[in-house]
């Protein structure tokens, strides 16, 4: 069973370099500039082996992405998940977010990390949701103007919600 919105499939795939300047645009629609990625970083976490793109598209329309970093201590970080205001409420964050820890978990990683803004309390409840929990507070993360916290979740004895686990991922690595 896929995921619909309006009709519309939404289908997930690795990211490509063709993706980027998509990425690169929602990213600095959603973020403020001393949180949001240039085009340079996009580039080089492109060229990183550890790190993979998981995309979701709307007919030819980027509707969301992730970013997703395999660290070398048995612990992945989830970079940032992006998904266009057009598209959010619908469950493609949460299917990114189950995505890549499913690819965590294939890479043998034992947790998933990710930083929020302090401020950003909408997304820390959908974090929580998912079960992730506050490990750390991150004074001026973001470029010196804006806290953060550090989340993280055990993917070794969390148990994914069935509703997410539907999506195939065969097409992801």
């Amino acid at each position: 069973m896929g995921l619909f919105i309006n009709s519309q499939r939404i289908r997930f795939r690795p990211g490509l370099w063709a993706d980027i300047p998509a990425m690169f645009s929602l990213d600095a629609r959603l973020f403020p500039p001393h949180s949001s990625y240039d085009l340079e970083v996009f580039h080089s976490l492109m060229l990183e082996e550890a790190v993979s793109f998981i995309v979701a598209h709307a007919a030819d329309e980027l509707a969301g992405y992730m970013i997703l970093r395999i660290g070398p201590e048995r612990e992945a970080s989830a970079l940032t998940i992006d998904v266009d205001p057009a598209y959010q409420n619908h469950g493609i964050g949460a299917r990114l977010m189950a995505l890549s820890e499913r690819l965590a978990r294939l890479k043998k990683m034992k947790a998933m990390v990710l930083q929020v803004s302090s401020q950003n309390h909408r997304a820390m409840r959908f974090y929580e949701k998912l079960g992730y929990t506050r490990v750390r507070f991150l004074r001026g993360y973001y470029g010196g103007e804006e806290d953060g916290w550090e989340m993280k979740k055990d993917l070794v004895s969390y148990t994914q919600p069935r509703i997410l686990e539907k999506e195939s991922t065969a097409a992801l690595p």
